[in-house]
């Protein structure tokens, strides 16, 4: 048996049904309709490009280079995204986050926040750090001198 989260949008010719199989990336959508100028069809293009927990990062470290990169989504629109979520999406994050994804969405741990921005500054994306971060273990123990040396090693790879 599979459980799907279903969003129904009614419109003036159509009555579409969305459906997801997760409940983060129903949250998502739901969140990303409450939006002005963002519709279906522009939030299921950007949960197809970025998962939640990345979507949450990025507008919680108002990264806009990130938001530009997703399908659909100009400067404007990116900007509008920062503006509107800011107070919305530490709740949802937290709510589906584990204890360390708690600390890393609410800025982490100061060292895991200083390696986080030191990867950022080297060039990685968002996209590219937090599943590198989430590998290392006890990373919220160790300072961000050691953190960053250990992502280092796990991105080489």
């Amino acid at each position: 048996s599979v459980r799907l989260h279903i969003h129904t949008a009614v419109r003036e010719d159509a009555i579409v049904l969305y459906g997801f199989l997760s409940r983060e990336y129903y949250d998502l959508f739901e969140l990303l309709l409450t939006i002005s100028g963002v519709g279906p069809k522009m939030a299921l293009g950007i949960l197809s490009a970025v998962k939640p927990d990345a979507f949450y990062l990025a507008v919680q470290s108002r990264d806009i280079k990130v938001l530009t990169k997703l399908p659909g989504i100009g400067k404007k629109t990116a900007e509008r995204l920062l503006l509107e979520l800011k107070d919305k999406v530490g709740p949802v994050a937290a709510e589906s986050a584990d204890s360390f994804g708690e600390a890393v969405a609410a800025g982490g741990s100061g060292a895991v926040a200083e390696a986080i921005e030191a990867l950022a500054s080297l060039g990685y994306s968002n996209s590219e750090i937090m599943p590198i971060i989430k590998k290392i273990e006890g990373a919220e123990t160790k300072t961000s001198e050691e953190i960053l040396k250990q992502a280092l090693r796990l991105m080489m790879k």
